[in-house]
């Protein structure tokens, strides 16, 4: 129905009666849709590793999308909100279409990156901690600090050994929905994006790092590391 409801925003967009205020409202509300899509996408059904549906209903309506913005429609990019743009871009990289992600969106992309970058940027205690574990084991790393056009919590200087970046993802309470160690979607999609992206991916959730010592923190992360 999500999908349907979709192709019919496309068809409008397209349509040639369409005045500019309805083809920048229909593109605004086209962004948290696909976002919204591109999580449920990425979430297993519970209780198994099956995706909810068939992917090739999301990569033909990805494909319109990135075929509407790199035309006329990308005229509109400079009006939506930071916000949409993001969606839009990590929705079509979450979808694995990055490779024709209109050129006019990248730029964007970038545009409000440079905004949102702040001398300082909010870190966690959690993060903080993590953190000084890494540099008591001797590793380099940035906390804080944006991959692929993504904010991530701590990206190593190391690769793993097939030469990919080695993102930590610290995950707090906040992260999960109560009494469960199921991601929440947005988590889930910011995952995903960084694996399309050729990252390495470890979690280090709050339930496995709560109540360790400051041993136990540096053993925990050695041995993901180890594991790579």
């Amino acid at each position: 129905a999500v999908c349907n409801y979709t192709k019919k925003v496309i068809q409008l967009l397209k349509a040639p009666e369409a005045t500019v205020v309805q083809r920048q409202f229909m593109l605004s509300r086209l962004s948290p849709i696909l976002w919204a899509m591109a999580i449920f996408k990425c979430q297993p059904i519970e209780g198994t590793r099956s995706r909810r549906y068939d992917d090739a209903p999301l990569t033909d309506i990805a494909i319109q999308i990135s075929e509407l913005l790199a035309g006329e429609m990308g005229d509109f990019l400079p009006q939506m909100t930071k916000k949409s743009v993001l969606e839009l871009y990590h929705a079509l990289l979450a979808l694995e279409y990055q490779q024709t992600v209109p050129e006019r969106l990248l730029r964007q992309v970038d545009d409000h990156l440079s905004s949102l970058e702040r001398p300082v940027r909010m870190i966690s205690s959690f993060q903080e901690d993590v953190s000084l574990a890494l540099k008591e084991l001797g590793l380099g790393h940035k906390v804080e600090t944006t991959f692929q056009k993504l904010f991530v919590d701590i990206l190593l200087d190391q690769t793993d050994s097939e030469g990919n970046k080695i993102v930590l993802e610290v995950d707090g309470s906040f992260h999960f929905p109560r009494n469960s160690v199921d991601l929440l979607g947005p988590y889930v999609l910011k995952d995903q994006i960084m694996r399309v992206n050729n990252a390495h991916v470890l979690k280090v959730p709050y339930f496995d790092w709560d109540g360790l010592t400051k041993e136990k923190k540096k053993e925990y992360l050695h041995k993901k590391l180890s594991d790579l």
